[in-house]
């Protein structure tokens, strides 16, 4: 065991490593001591001086057996630096009772290493800014942290729990006015706004949430993982076959992993960005690109989405569907025997756009099919016109065909109450 006593400086190199050395960093404040430690196992930060927070500079996946957070003087270490890249963790993770630890707005961490925090909630930070949500893929079970989301005001969200008794009241702060209601799943249309008392939400359902002024939900809680059936059935009178879903889990749903995905219309989910819905069957869609609330084909976290049912009572989802918001997808890229011929359609204004989707699948008609053509779902608003195309007779954000001839039939919901 090497003990580090000393404020900064860098760790000398010539020291000979044995097998499961131990780096310890004690003492130091500012800066943070220099990373001559390679050839350690096991690195233990246990220091009562540190006065600032930290990035943490080490080279996770090569460097380290155990990363230990013994004692951070109430600072935070942040578990990537601001690239913003996918971070692949293979060491083990302790967070000690006086430790804490953040993954930072938009930091993307996956730890195939064992995740131990006895610090409880205030160990672990999954933080949030205006330009997205920490992700973090782990596995394991009862994992305590803390999560941030951040809203801005007067614009719709679709929103999901991140934990199990997460209720109505902590979208509220005391002093912002919060609208939130349920959407009766299947098919009858948004429910009441909650009012008094507050209420428990479900896991794995969406609801829609306004802000009349920015607002940071911050709770905490055991991380949600592992294996659940999100239901959905078919009926309803208002919008027949909807179902509203929500990610239970603190990181992406990679939606073309999901085989349960052709128990729904055209095996594609809806989210809403804003302005529009933007929709993704996991090959493609109009929601490529576009950040928030959704690109590639993931599904956020804390994400709420519509599907419409087409089978089944339920879509599947596990541990093996977790992926990073704004990564590529974890699949194998598309076939190119059976997909072919993609092309988009766009109608679009300095701050929306609706996008039509048409493509060839050797699986696919000609006609209407279930499988693979999805009904686009309208926003309704007068002062921006949404495109679409027909597969048989159905409006369609994507249209999938078999084989030439084929005719696109395109139409526009036009602004200001427009005919089709």
């Amino acid at each position: 065991t090497y003990i580090h006593n000393y404020n900064g400086g860098s760790i000398s190199i010539n020291i000979n490593w044995g097998t499961n050395a131990t780096l310890v960093l004690s003492g130091f404040s500012d800066p943070l001591p220099g990373t001559n430690g390679v050839g350690a196992d096991n690195l233990i930060i246990n220091s009562t001086d540190i006065s600032i927070n930290f990035d943490f500079p080490f080279a996770w996946d090569t460097q380290w057996q155990t990363i230990t957070f013994a004692n951070t003087n109430g600072y935070e270490f942040k578990f990537i630096e601001s690239s913003q890249e996918t971070h692949e963790i293979t060491a083990d993770i302790v967070i000690e009772p006086n430790g804490q630890l953040r993954i930072p707005e938009r930091g993307r961490v996956e730890i195939t290493g064992s995740l131990t925090n006895n610090a409880g909630s205030t160990g672990l930070l999954l933080d949030s800014g205006p330009t997205g949500t920490a992700s973090l893929i782990y596995d394991g079970t009862g994992i305590e942290a803390t999560v941030k989301q951040v809203f801005s005001a007067d614009r719709w969200y679709l929103v999901s729990i991140p934990f199990g008794d997460t209720e109505t009241y902590d979208y509220r702060n005391g002093t912002n006015d919060a609208f939130m209601r349920p959407y009766l799943s299947p098919g009858d249309g948004w429910g009441d706004y909650y009012g008094q008392p507050s209420v428990v939400l479900n896991v794995g359902e969406g609801y829609e949430l306004w802000q009349t002024a920015p607002f940071t939900f911050e709770e905490s809680g055991t991380l949600l993982t592992g294996d659940y059936n999100l239901p959905i059935a078919a009926g309803g009178t208002v919008h027949p076959d909807w179902n509203f879903l929500g990610n239970p889990y603190p990181c992406g749903i990679d939606w073309g992993q999901v085989a349960d995905r052709t128990n729904v219309i055209g095996s594609s989910f809806y989210v809403y960005n804003g302005s529009g819905y933007l929709t993704h069957n996991g090959t493609t869609g109009s929601v490529d690109g576009i950040n928030p609330p959704a690109s590639s084909g993931i599904i956020p976290p804390m994400q709420g989405f519509f599907v419409k049912h087409n089978g089944g009572t339920s879509i599947g989802i596990n541990n093996s569907h977790k992926a990073h918001a704004g990564k590529p997808i974890y699949k194998k890229g598309m076939n190119q025997e059976t997909y072919s011929n993609h092309f988009k359609i766009k109608a679009a204004t300095a701050t929306a756009e609706s996008v039509c989707v048409i493509y060839q699948q050797e699986e696919a008609t000609n006609g209407t099919d279930d499988l693979y053509d999805a009904p686009i779902l309208f926003n309704n608003d007068p002062n921006f016109m949404e495109v679409f195309s027909l597969a048989g007779e159905r409006r369609s954000c994507i249209t999938i065909y078999n084989a030439y001839p084929f005719d696109v039939f395109l139409g526009f919901r036009v602004p200001e109450g427009g005919d089709e």
